[in-house]
C-alpha cells in the first residue's frame, strides 16, 4: 500500500491557485494606484489606497493582489483625453481626408458609370446608324448592279445589231462586186466571141450576125446581172 506524504500533499495544496479547486481572488477596486510595496500596502490610510501586495517568489500567496481596475480605468481616461486633447484635430483631420478622398474616389467612379454609359449610348447609335448605312449600300449597289446590267444588255444588243449591219453591209458589196465580176466576164466572153467571128467571116451578112449575136448576148449578160438574178441567187 503506497502512502501520501502529508507534507507533500499540502505543498501541492498551497500552489493549486490556478485550477478549479483554487480559493476565489477578491477584486482589486482601488488599492495599489501607484504600483506594488508589500510593506506599505499592509499599512492603512493613503499607503493602501497607493501600493498593493504581490509576492513575486509565489504566485499563490493569498496576500497577492491584481492590478486595479480603477487603475485601469484611469489609464485608460488620461489615453482618451491625451487622444482626444492632442490627437483630435489629426485624426479629425485624417477622417476628413478619408471621407474626402472616398468621396472623391465615388465622384470618379460616379464620372467614369456616366461616361462608360455615355459612350455606351454612342456605340448603339453607330451601330444602329450602322446597320442602316448597311441597308442603304445594300439597297444602292443592287441598283447599280441592276444598272449595270442593263447597260451591259444594251451595249450587247448595239454590238450585235452593229455587227449585223455590218454584216449585211459586206454580203451586200461582195454581191454588187459579184455581179460586176459576172458582167465584166459576159462581156469580155462577147466580144472574144464577136473578135472570133469577125475573124472567120467577112461578109456583110456576116457581119450582120454578127452585130445581132452581140447585142443578144449583151442582152442575155443585162438579164442575169439584173435583180431578177440577184433575187435568184439570194
Amino acid at each position: 500500500m503506497v502512502q501520501t506524504d502529508p507534507h507533500a500533499g499540502g505543498h501541492d495544496a498551497h500552489h493549486d491557485c490556478h485550477g478549479p479547486n483554487a480559493p476565489t481572488h477578491h477584486v482589486n477596486w482601488y488599492q495599489g494606484l501607484l504600483g506594488v510595496h508589500n510593506e506599505k500596502s499592509q499599512q492603512g490610510g493613503v499607503n493602501k489606497l497607493l501600493w498593493r501586495y504581490n509576492n513575486p517568489k509565489d504566485e499563490c500567496d493569498p496576500k497577492n493582489q491584481d492590478p486595479p481596475l480603477l487603475g485601469a480605468l484611469i489609464n485608460l481616461a488620461v489615453v482618451a483625453f491625451i487622444l482626444m486633447r492632442f490627437g483630435k484635430k489629426p485624426i479629425m483631420d485624417a477622417l476628413a481626408h478619408r471621407k474626402k478622398t472616398i468621396m472623391q474616389d465615388i465622384d470618379a467612379a460616379a464620372a467614369l458609370r456616366a461616361d462608360a454609359e455615355k459612350r455606351l449610348k454612342s456605340y448603339e447609335k453607330q451601330l444602329a446608324r450602322i446597320a442602316d448605312r448597311r441597308k442603304e449600300l445594300q439597297e444602292e449597289y443592287s441598283s447599280q448592279w441592276e444598272a449595270e446590267r442593263q447597260r451591259i444588255l444594251k451595249e450587247a444588243e448595239e454590238k450585235a445589231s452593229r455587227l449585223r449591219r455590218d454584216a449585211e453591209f459586206r454580203v451586200a458589196q461582195e454581191l454588187k462586186q459579184a455581179q460586176a465580176d459576172l458582167l465584166r466576164e459576159s462581156v469580155d466572153a462577147a466580144v472574144a466571141s464577136a473578135e472570133e467571128l469577125l475573124k472567120s467571116r467577112v461578109g456583110a451578112a456576116d457581119h450582120e450576125r454578127l452585130a445581132n449575136d452581140y447585142l443578144t448576148n449583151i442582152g442575155d449578160a443585162l438579164k442575169t446581172s439584173g435583180p431578177g438574178a440577184a433575187r435568184r441567187t439570194t
